[in-house]
């Protein structure tokens, strides 16, 4: 497989990840086949926790990844009647068992990086308070509030945006688990959101269509 300046031989069973947005070519030296799985970008990076994102590297088939991820996804295929939240279970649970393999990380040797990753915790334990902004975030991890901006900058987000995001993707994950007719207002309130109308219109725009609609079509 060749993306870019990424080659990498594979043999029977391996696994490996190349970004479906560009260019990959696939030579084969007699005949094969290929399984392909295509990976939700939203989905990837969630799970990952924005650490940088390992294209056109070999997973060995022997691996245990490899032998796990291959074992859920063969049998994910054979199933038929996978309801709409099964299916989306399934893929979370294989993009979380890639993750060690996929995710191109230092082991958080490097102090900046420690420090995204406890800010990125913190605000997933605290994501339903409604005080959660970036100067209470910068006073309760003991950094400036400049300093918090840069450090998101550095990963090409904006603190107040992705407080915000985290907490559309949460509700929309609660929208698509709940079986119950919950108040929308009371959905949005319970992830930090005071605003009813506001939280419609944020949902719409990260989503596309309003919360309502969302439900009605996860339901």
């Amino acid at each position: 497989m060749a993306q870019a300046d990424n080659k990498v031989l594979l043999s029977a069973g391996d696994i490996t990840l190349i970004d479906a947005s560009r260019p990959s070519d696939f030579t084969y030296s007699e005949n094969s086949r290929q399984l392909s799985l295509i990976l939700p970008a939203q989905l990837v990076e969630q799970t990952l926790r924005f650490n940088q994102v390992r294209c056109g590297h070999r997973i060995a088939a022997s691996s245990p990844i490899a032998l796990l991820s291959r074992r859920l996804i063969l049998d994910a295929t054979r199933q038929k009647c996978l309801s709409r939240q099964e299916s989306e279970a399934t893929l979370e649970a294989i993009v979380s068992l890639l993750r060690p393999a996929i995710s191109h990380t230092d082991d958080c040797a490097d102090v900046h990086e420690r420090a995204f990753r406890r800010t990125l915790s913190f605000i997933d334990q605290h994501i339903r308070c409604e005080e959660l902004c970036p100067e209470w975030l910068a006073r309760e991890v003991g950094m400036s509030t400049r300093g918090l901006y840069r450090m998101f900058a550095r990963k090409g987000l904006v603190v107040a945006r992705y407080i915000k995001n985290r907490r559309l993707d949460l509700c929309a994950e609660s929208l698509r688990q709940s079986r119950s007719e919950q108040k929308l207002s009371v959905l949005g309130y319970s992830w930090g959101f005071c605003d009813s109308s506001y939280f419609s219109t944020a949902f719409k725009s990260r989503f596309g269509i309003s919360p309502g609609e969302y439900r009605k079509q996860h339901a």
